[in-house]
This record gives structure tokens, C-alpha cells and sequence, in this order.
């Protein structure tokens, strides 16, 4: 479910080039990417571009403030602040740091998972060109 509880489910995004985007608002590549990702998603949505945001801010209302202010059009998830869910999080999709991307190909495959976002609309394109 994203924030506001609304249903994300994997049949909704079928076909589609999926980016999720592990963030924060403490983390300032975080939060540097955040205008081109933006652009990336306006440009690219329309031809399958689909951008779910994980959140790992220690409140939701840290994130809720930044989303409202930089106007994000895309779901996010928020991941609790208590430790033994984040440490389940951190644990089962290898994060280790953020920002973290991880990509899903229009067949629903895993394709890259990366912190570097100066690769990321390179490897975006590459998948949405498929």
C-alpha cells in the first residue's frame, strides 16, 4: 500500500517499466536527483514509465512536506520507523544505501538495481525502448 492506503499491485504496472526509488529527505543525493527524476517520469510516462517511491524518512510527515512541496505525481510507500521492519527492508532487498533504484522490466524481471542516479535514465530508456 502507499501512504495514503491505496493498493499498489504488481497487475496494475503489467507491461510497464517499473522504477522503484528508495529515498529519503536527509539524504541530500536524494533529494538532488528529485527534479530530473521528475522530468524523466512527465516525459516518459505516457510510454510505460512507472515510478513508485520508497521512503525511509524516520516520519511521514518529513516526507509528506517534500512531496507536497516538490509536487510528486507518483505513489509512495512509506517504510515504518520502527527498526525491525526497516532491518526486514534493508535485509530483503539488499539496500544498503540511498538513494537505491531498482528497476523492473515490462515482464516484471528485476533488471538493475543501482545508487548511482547518473545511470539511471541511461539503463530507464534502455528498458523502455524494449
Amino acid at each position: 500500500m502507499d501512504a495514503q492506503s491505496t493498493p499498489i499491485r504488481a497487475k496494475m504496472h503489467e507491461g510497464k517499466t517499473v522504477l522503484l526509488d528508495c529515498w529519503a529527505t536527509w539524504c541530500s543525493p536524494c533529494m538532488k536527483k528529485m527534479p530530473g527524476l521528475k522530468k524523466l517520469y512527465e516525459d516518459w510516462r505516457n510510454k510505460g514509465l512507472v515510478v513508485i517511491g520508497i521512503n525511509f524518512d524516520h516520519t511521514w510527515e518529513a516526507a509528506e512536506a517534500v512531496i507536497r512541496k516538490s509536487e510528486l505525481p507518483w505513489p509512495q510507500v512509506y517504510v515504518p520507523a520502527d527498526q525491525t521492519v526497516r532491518d526486514f527492508w534493508y535485509r530483503s532487498s539488499s539496500i544498503k544505501t540511498l538513494p537505491a533504484f531498482l528497476i523492473i522490466d515490462r515482464r516484471g524481471t528485476l533488471r538493475e538495481f543501482t545508487n548511482d542516479p547518473a545511470a539511471l535514465e541511461t539503463k530507464l530508456l534502455e528498458l523502455l525502448a524494449e
